[in-house]
């Protein structure tokens, strides 16, 4: 999977499938978000529903450089997930 690239001043957009063992979409009782920041400050945004199992938070890009992300749902079912994404410097700041 290639990490996405964004640019300072984007807004992206993350989301979150939960599937069964049977891939079907499935919703836990409840989310937790956190985004650490290039910075090393970890944030918990509230996420959006979708659809039944999908999950979107929006991460204002301000600062440059890699921020890491996790996802959690604490029970029925209980998951987890993590990934990053890479945000570039501008050449005009």
């Amino acid at each position: 999977m290639t990490e996405p690239v964004f640019d300072v001043g984007d807004r992206a957009r993350v989301t979150a499938t939960v599937t069964d063992v049977d891939g079907d979409n499935d919703s836990p009782d409840a989310v937790t978000w956190s985004v650490k920041d290039p910075a090393g400050t970890v944030t918990n945004p509230s996420d959006s529903v979708v659809s039944a199992g999908v999950h979107r938070i929006t991460i204002d890009c301000a600062l440059p450089g890699r921020y890491r992300l996790r996802f959690a749902g604490s029970a029925n079912p209980k998951c987890a997930g993590e990934g990053s994404l890479f945000v570039r410097r501008s050449h005009f700041s």
